[in-house]
C-alpha cells in the first residue's frame, strides 16, 4: 500500500466554504463564495486542489472537510484513473497517519471518507481495472485498530451503496448489472474469502465487534453460505451474545446474520441439513436463554426467530409435496418444524409481554395453516393421526391467545385504539336511509385471513426507548388482539373439536355459581371475545349456541358492570338470539333495550346498531311489542335540543319504523304518536328548528332530525294506512317550514332521502303536492355549484323512472322544460380552461341528458309534448350529437332520439309518424350531423364503440318507422337514409349491405351494428391515409359543423367513406398529427407532484413577526428545486437525488441551512441547502412517511409514520449531522 501526504490547503477554498456554511452571513459574500467553490470544481486539478482541503491533518473545519470529501465524490466518476489514485494515496495517508487511537475525528467525516473510498473502488472496476483497493483495506485492517475499524465502514458502505438489497435494482438488473459484476469479482479474485477471515479473526479479537456482525450479517445474503455456515462462526457468534458485555446492536446484527443465514436462495433439502448439522435451534436456545433479562435483546431474538421458522417452515412443505423426498427426510423436516413451534409457543407467545408475543404469532399462523393444508392433503387415517399430533398445540395457542386477549391494566380506551375495541364496526346501520347518504362519516372493517408481516405495524416500545407514547403502545396492543384473533381462527380450522371444546369449558367454568364476579373485567371480556370470534362462521355459530345459551342465562354476566363486558354481551344477544328464541322476550330484548339506554355513549351507540339487526332477524316476534317498545324508549326517541348523537338516534328510528312495518293492529296508535310528537317539533319554527348545537353541524338541528326519523318510518306507511292523516299533517308542516328554513347541503340531502323513501311507499296524490313545494326550493338551492345541480338533476330522474304513470307524466311536463330552458344556456356558457371545469362541465351535460333520456322512456308522450313546446330540447340535442369529442354527451344524445325513433315506430298513425320524424325531430338534419360526426370517434375506445352501435340502433329505429307509412311516406324515409349516407353507397359494399339491413330488415341487430363499426373503421383508415399524402390536395367537406347555426335548407350530407374530417382520433397517428406538437419546459424539469414548502429565512434582526417567505421548495422527481423569493425568484435545482422514485416529505430548517426529505422507499437525508450538499443519509425503515416538520427553534424534527409521529433531535454539526 503506497500513500502520499498532501501539501497544505489553500486558505482561499477554506475560507469560502466555511462562508458558504455561515448561514447569517451576507447573503452577497455566500453567493460569491458559492460562486467560488464552483469554479474550484470545474478546473482541470481540482481533485489534486481539494484534496488537500479533504485530508489536511489540521487547520481545516468540519464543514470545510465535508464539503470537500462531498466534492470528491461529485468528482470521482470523472476523474482519469492516475487521478483515482492519487486520491487514493491521499485518502489512505490520512488513514495510517490521522486515524489512530486517541484522535478525535467525527464519525462523519470518517463515514464520508468510507463512501470515498468506495466509489473509488467502483470507479476503477468500471474502467476495467480491479485496482488493490481490497489489498490496500486489508493491509490497513492489520496495521491499526482503527484501519480495521474504517476497512468494515468501507465494506457497509459498499453494501449500502451499491450491493445491498435495497439499492441493487437502482443501478440495473441482471446478471451484468454493475452489482452482479462486482460480487463476482469478488467472489473469484478470492476478496470474499479474505474478508470473511479478517471477520472471523476480529470477532474472535473482541475489535471492532458491532462493525464486524454488521458487516456479517449484510454479506451473507450473497457470498458463498459455506464461508459463514460453519461450527466456528455460529459458535463465535453465539458467545458473543451470551456474553456480559453484548450490546443491543451487537444482539441485533448477530440475530440478523443468523436470520439471513437461513434465508439465503438454496434448496428446501440443502437448509434443512444446514440447520440440523450446525445446530442451529440449540444456539438459538442458548442466545433466548442469555437474553432473558433484556426485553430489547429477547425481542430482537424472537424476531430472529419468527423469520427463521418461516424459511424452515416453507422448505418443510417443499419437501413434503417433493415426489423425490424420502420419508426419513420428511420425518426429519416435521421434527425440526416441531422443535421451532414448542420453542414459539414456550418461550416467546408464553411471553408475559405482548410486544415480544407478537413477533411470533405471524409463524405459529404460518404453521397451522400449513398443518391445514397437510390435512386436507392426505388421507383419512394419515390426517386423523396428524390433527392428534399437533392437538397440543392448538390447546396452547388457544390458551395463550385466552391470555393475550385481556387488555392490560395500562390500555386506555379513550384513545384511538378505542375504534377496535367496539367490534370494529359501523355504529350506524347500514340499510339504514341515513347510512345511505355520503357523507364521509362512515367507516368499514374487514377480519382478512391473510397472514400480515409484523414489520408492517407501527414499531413495539420497550421501556427506555427514545419515543414512548402510551398511544402507540394501545394501538400496537390493538392491532396485535387482531392478530390474536387470527390466530384463534387458524387453530378453528386445523382442529374444530379441539378448539370448540376450549370454548365451552371456558364459558362453562365462568358462568358457574358466582365465578364471573371473581374475574376481572379484562378476563371476563376476553372470554366472550373468544366465543365471539369462534362463532363468526356458521357452520360454528349452531354448534356453539347452547354455549352462548349458558351466557345468555347467566346473571353475573348479563347485568355486569363494565361496559366492555356489556359490549361484548349486546354482541352475543344479537348473534345467538336465534339459537335462543324462548329468551328473546325474557332476556335478549332487555338486554339490548337496557344497553341503548346506557349512560355510556359507547355502549348505547353500539347496541342502537344492533338493536336494528336484532329487529330485523325478530320482526315477527317482537313486532307485536312495538307499542311498549316505543314508551320504553320514548326519552332516547325524544328529538329536542341537544340531544344524543345523530347516528344514535336513527338507528333507533330505523328499529321502530321496522316494527312498525309488520302489520298488526295495534301499531296505528304508535305511528299516530311518533307523528304527533314530530308535528309538536315543527310548531316550534323559528330559529330552534334550525339551530346548530354546540360541536355540531346543520345535520343536527331538529329540522333534520326529523326528516332523518321521517325517512326512517316511511316503510310503515303500507301496513298503515289510518295513519296517512298524520303523514299529511306532519309532510305540511315540513313542506311549510322547508321554504323559510335556511337550506344548505346537507338539509337539501336529507329532504331528497326523505322524498326517495316517500316514493316507494306514500300515494302519489299524496306525494304531489310535497314535491310541488319541495323541488323548486331544492332547484334554487342548487344553482350554485354544478355538482349540486347534477344531484339535483338525478334526483329528478329518479322520481320519474320510479313513480306511477300519473305522477312521472306530471313531474315531466312541470320540470323538464323549465329545467331544459334554464340550464341548457348556462351550460353551454361553462368554461371549460381546466380538466376541472371540464369535468364538471362534463357531468352536469350527461345529468341533464339523462334526465331527458329517462323522461323519453318512461313517459313518452309527456316528452313529447315538451320536445313540440320547448324548442331547446331538440337545439341541446344538435349540439350535443354534433360534438363527438365529449362521448358521453354524444351518447347520450343518441340514446334519446333513438327511444324517440323506437316509440315511433310503435305508433299506428301515419301523420303522427310523420310529424315526429320531419317536425319535431327533424331527422333530415339531424340524422347527417349525427352520422358525420361517426368519423371523429376513436373507435378503439369502449364508449365511441357504444356509440356506434347505438347509432345503427337508430338508424334500424328509422328504417322499421316504414311499417306504418304509406308507400308515399317509405320514399321519403328512403330519400333521408339515402341521404344519409351518401355517395359512398355505392363505393362501398359494407355501407351498401348496412343500408339494405335497415331499410329492409334483412339483418339482425348484431350484424347490423358491426357491418356500421366495419364501415366507420374503414372512413377513418382512409381519412388518415389521405391526410399523410399530400398529393392528394384537399377534398370537398360539406358536413355541417357542430357549431354552425341551423339553417332552413339542410347541409347536404358527407360521404361516409370518403369524406374529410378535422380531427383524427383513432389508428396510427398521420404525418400531420407526429409534426403537430408543441415544446413544453424544453429546459429545466417539471413538477409532476408531491410536496411544495415555503421556507423564512428569520434572522436575529427581523423585525416582522411574520416575514415574508424567502424560498421555494418544489420537488421534481427524485430532486428538489429551490426559488428564491427574495432575489428575483431565481431557481436552481439541487445536486444531490433520493433513491427511491419520488420524495414523500420534505422540510426545511427555520434559518434554511438545512433541508430534510424522505422518499418514498422511507430513505431520508439531511442536506445542507445552499450548496446543496448531503451531510446524512439513513434508513427510517417504513414507506409510511408523508410529512415532516422542524420545530420552530430548529431543535427537533417531527416525522409521521403511519398512525405515528416520531421527534428526532435535529442534526448538527455537534453530532456530524446524524440524528
Amino acid at each position: 500500500m503506497s500513500s502520499t501526504s498532501v501539501g497544505a490547503p489553500d486558505p482561499v477554498l477554506v475560507q469560502a466554504v466555511d462562508a458558504l456554511f455561515n448561514y447569517r452571513a451576507d447573503p452577497a459574500a455566500r453567493q460569491k463564495a458559492e460562486q467560488f467553490c464552483s469554479e474550484v470544481k470545474q478546473r482541470a486539478d481540482a481533485s489534486e486542489i481539494i484534496c488537500k482541503c479533504a485530508f489536511a491533518a489540521s487547520g481545516v473545519s468540519m464543514e470545510a472537510q465535508f464539503w470537500s470529501l462531498q466534492a470528491l465524490s461529485q468528482l470521482a466518476p470523472g476523474l482519469n484513473q492516475g487521478q483515482r489514485q492519487g486520491v487514493r494515496q491521499a485518502l489512505c495517508h490520512y488513514v495510517t497517519t490521522v486515524l489512530v487511537p486517541g484522535a478525535e475525528v467525527p464519525v462523519a467525516i470518517v463515514n464520508r471518507i468510507a463512501v470515498l473510498y468506495m466509489q473509488l473502488m467502483c470507479n476503477d472496476y468500471q474502467s476495467g481495472v480491479w485496482s488493490t483497493a481490497i489489498k490496500d483495506l486489508l493491509q490497513l485492517s492489520s496495521a491499526s485498530d482503527r484501519g480495521l475499524d474504517f476497512m468494515l465502514r468501507v465494506l457497509v458502505s459498499l453494501d449500502q451503496e451499491l450491493i445491498g438489497d435495497e439499492v441493487r435494482n437502482m443501478h440495473g438488473s441482471g446478471e451484468s448489472s454493475l452489482p452482479m459484476r462486482v460480487k463476482d469479482t469478488m467472489r473469484e479474485s478470492g476478496d470474499i474469502n479474505r474478508i470473511v477471515e479478517v471477520l472471523f479473526n476480529s470477532l474472535s479479537a473482541g475489535k471492532s465487534t458491532e462493525l464486524s456482525l454488521n458487516v456479517l450479517s449484510r454479506y451473507v445474503a450473497w457470498a458463498e453460505i459455506t464461508l459463514f455456515a460453519n461450527a466456528h462462526f455460529i459458535e463465535l457468534v453465539t458467545k458473543i451474545v451470551e456474553s456480559n458485555t453484548c450490546t443491543l446492536e451487537q444482539c441485533q446484527h448477530a440475530c440478523t446474520f443468523i436470520a439471513a443465514m437461513c434465508h439465503k436462495k438454496m434448496l428446501p433439502g440443502k437448509r434443512l441439513t444446514m440447520v440440523l448439522e450446525l445446530d442451529l435451534l440449540g444456539h438459538m436456545e442458548r442466545m433466548t436463554k442469555a437474553c432473558q433479562a433484556d426485553s430489547r435483546k429477547l425481542a430482537k431474538v424472537s424476531e430472529m426467530y419468527d423469520k427463521v421458522s418461516e424459511n424452515v417452515m416453507e422448505s418443510q412443505m417443499r419437501i413434503r409435496n417433493s415426489v423425490e423426498a424420502t420419508d426419513t427426510t420428511v420425518m426429519a423436516a416435521w421434527r425440526c418444524v416441531q422443535n421451532l413451534v414448542v420453542a414459539l409457543l414456550e418461550q416467546f407467545y408464553a411471553h408475559s409481554s405482548f410486544e415480544i408475543a407478537a413477533s411470533v404469532d405471524n409463524s405459529l399462523q404460518i404453521f397451522l395453516g400449513n398443518v391445514r393444508k397437510m390435512i386436507s392433503s392426505s388421507g383419512e387415517g394419515e390426517g386423523k393421526a396428524l390433527k392428534e399430533e399437533v392437538k397440543p398445540v392448538v390447546t396452547e395457542v388457544m390458551r395463550l391467545s385466552l391470555i393475550h386477549l385481556c387488555y392490560p391494566q395500562w390500555f386506555s380506551h379513550e384513545g384511538p385504539a378505542v375504534s377496535a375495541v367496539v367490534s370494529g364496526t359501523n355504529s350506524r346501520c347500514p340499510s339504514s336511509p341515513a347510512s345511505s347518504q355520503s357523507n364521509g362519516q362512515e367507516s368499514s372493517s374487514s377480519d382478512e385471513e391473510s397472514t400480515t408481516r409484523h414489520t408492517l405495524r407501527p414499531k413495539h416500545l420497550f421501556p427506555g426507548d427514545d419515543v414512548d407514547d402510551g398511544t402507540e403502545q394501545e394501538v400496537a396492543f390493538t392491532e396485535f388482539r387482531s392478530d390474536v384473533c387470527k390466530l384463534i381462527r387458524k387453530a378453528l380450522a386445523v382442529d374444530k373439536d379441539t378448539a370448540l371444546e376450549f370454548v365451552r369449558n371456558t364459558v362453562s367454568s365462568i358462568t358457574q355459581g358466582n365465578q364471573a364476579a371473581a374475574l376481572a373485567d379484562s378476563q371476563l371480556e376476553a372470554c366472550l371475545t373468544m366465543l365471539h370470534v369462534c362463532g363468526e362462521q356458521k357452520a360454528y355459530e349452531n354448534e356453539l349456541g347452547p354455549t352462548a345459551t349458558q351466557i345468555l342465562h347467566c346473571p353475573g354476566i348479563m347485568q355486569h358492570r363494565s361496559w366492555l363486558v356489556q359490549l361484548q354481551t349486546l354482541e352475543l344477544v344479537c348473534k345467538y338470539s336465534g339459537a335462543a328464541s324462548r329468551c328473546i322476550d325474557v332476556v335478549c330484548l332487555p338486554a339490548l333495550l337496557g344497553g341503548v339506554r346506557s349512560k355510556n355513549p359507547k355502549v348505547a351507540k353500539r347496541a342502537s346498531f344492533l338493536l336494528v339487526k336484532f329487529c330485523k332477524q325478530h320482526k315477527a316476534a317482537v313486532g307485536p311489542k312495538v307499542g311498549p317498545f316505543v314508551n320504553e324508549l320514548s326519552s332516547c326517541l325524544t328529538i329536542a335540543p341537544g340531544q344524543a348523537d345523530r347516528d344514535y338516534q336513527d338507528n333507533l328510528y330505523e328499529a321502530v319504523g321496522t316494527l312498525l312495518s309488520q302489520d298488526i293492529d295495534d301499531q296505528a296508535m304508535t305511528l299516530l304518536a311518533v307523528l304527533g310528537q314530530f308535528s309538536t317539533v315543527l310548531d316550534r319554527g323559528g330559529p330552534d328548528l334550525v339551530a346548530v348545537p354546540p360541536g355540531g353541524t346543520t345535520a343536527d338541528c331538529l329540522y333534520n332530525r326529523v326528516m332523518l326519523a321521517l325517512a326512517s318510518l316511511a316503510k310503515a306507511i303500507e301496513k298503515c294506512s289510518v295513519g296517512l292523516e298524520a303523514w299529511d299533517m306532519v309532510l305540511g308542516k315540513l313542506r311549510t317550514s322547508f321554504a323559510h328554513v335556511a337550506v344548505d347541503r346537507i338539509i337539501r340531502q336529507s329532504m331528497i332521502l326523505l322524498c326517495r323513501q316517500l316514493l316507494q311507499t306514500l300515494p302519489s296524490e299524496r306525494l304531489a303536492p310535497v314535491l310541488n313545494d319541495v323541488l323548486p326550493v331544492v332547484k334554487a338551492n342548487s344553482t350554485t355549484q354544478s355538482a349540486d345541480m347534477a344531484e339535483f338533476l338525478g334526483f329528478v330522474s329518479h322520481l320519474v323512472t320510479q313513480s306511477d304513470a300519473e305522477l312521472g307524466r306530471g313531474l315531466v311536463s312541470s320540470q323538464l322544460p323549465g329545467l331544459v330552458n334554464d340550464l341548457a344556456p348556462a351550460w353551454q356558457a361553462m368554461p371549460v380552461d381546466s380538466p376541472e371545469t371540464r369535468r364538471e362541465k362534463l357531468e352536469l351535460g350527461v345529468a341533464i341528458l339523462t334526465l331527458m333520456r329517462d323522461s323519453a322512456t318512461k313517459q313518452t308522450e309527456a316528452f313529447v309534448e315538451v320536445l313540440r313546446s320547448t324548442p331547446a330540447v331538440l337545439g341541446l340535442l344538435r349540439l350535443c350529437i354534433g360534438t363527438p369529442g365529449e362521448v358521453q354527451l354524444y351518447t347520450a344524445s343518441i340514446q334519446i332520439v333513438s327511444r324517440l325513433v323506437e316509440a315511433t315506430s310503435r305508433a299506428t298513425d301515419p301523420e303522427f309518424v310523420r310529424v315526429m320524424l320531419a317536425d319535431l325531430l327533424n331527422l333530415p338534419e339531424l340524422l347527417p350531423i349525427c352520422v358525420g360526426a361517426l368519423r371523429q370517434l376513436n373507435v378503439n375506445d369502449y364508449e365511441s364503440v357504444k356509440a356506434v352501435f347505438l347509432v345503427s340502433q337508430m338508424l334500424r329505429n328509422v328504417g322499421l318507422t316504414q311499417k306504418v307509412l304509406p308507400p308515399e311516406s317509405q320514399g321519403r324515409v328512403q330519400s333521408v337514409l339515402q341521404t344519409t349516407l351518401g355517395s359512398g353507397l355505392a363505393e362501398s359494399p359494407e355501407l351498401a349491405r348496412f343500408y339494405e339491413g335497415v331499410v329492409n330488415g334483412s339483418l339482425p341487430p348484431t350484424q347490423l351494428r358491426e357491418t356500421l363499426l366495419q364501415c366507420v373503421k374503414i372512413t377513418i383508415a382512409k381519412m388518415s391515409d389521405h391526410h399523410d399524402d399530400p398529393s392528394l390536395g384537399p377534398k370537398s367537406m360539406s358536413a355541417t359543423s357542430p357549431s354552425s347555426s341551423p339553417s332552413s335548407e339542410p347541409a347536404s350530407p358527407p360521404d361516409l367513406p370518403d369524406g374529410a374530417a378535422t380531427k383524427v382520433t383513432s389508428g396510427e397517428p398521420s404525418v400531420a398529427t407526429r409534426l403537430s406538437f408543441g415544446f413544453t419546459n424544453l429546459i429545466g424539469p417539471t413538477y409532476s407532484g408531491g410536496p411544495v414548502r415555503f421556507s423564512t429565512r428569520k434572522t436575529s434582526s427581523s423585525q416582522d413577526a411574520h416575514p415574508p417567505p424567502s424560498l421555494l421548495l418544489s420537488t421534481v422527481s427524485s430532486r428538489v428545486q429551490v426559488t428564491d423569493l427574495s432575489r428575483s425568484n431565481r431557481t436552481a435545482c439541487l445536486p444531490m437525488e433520493v433513491r427511491g422514485s419520488a420524495i414523500a416529505a420534505m422540510t426545511a430548517s427555520p434559518d434554511n441551512s438545512l433541508l430534510f426529505t424522505v422518499d418514498t422507499d422511507g430513505f431520508a437525508m439531511v442536506v445542507a441547502l445552499s450548496p446543496g450538499l448531503v451531510l446524512h443519509r439513513m434508513n427510517l425503515k417504513t414507506k409510511t412517511v408523508r410529512a415532516a416538520e422542524f420545530s420552530p427553534d430548529g431543535r427537533y424534527i417531527a416525522v409521521t409514520s403511519g398512525r405515528k409521529v416520531v421527534v428526532w433531535y435535529a442534526p448538527s454539526a455537534s453530532t456530524g449531522w446524524q440524528m
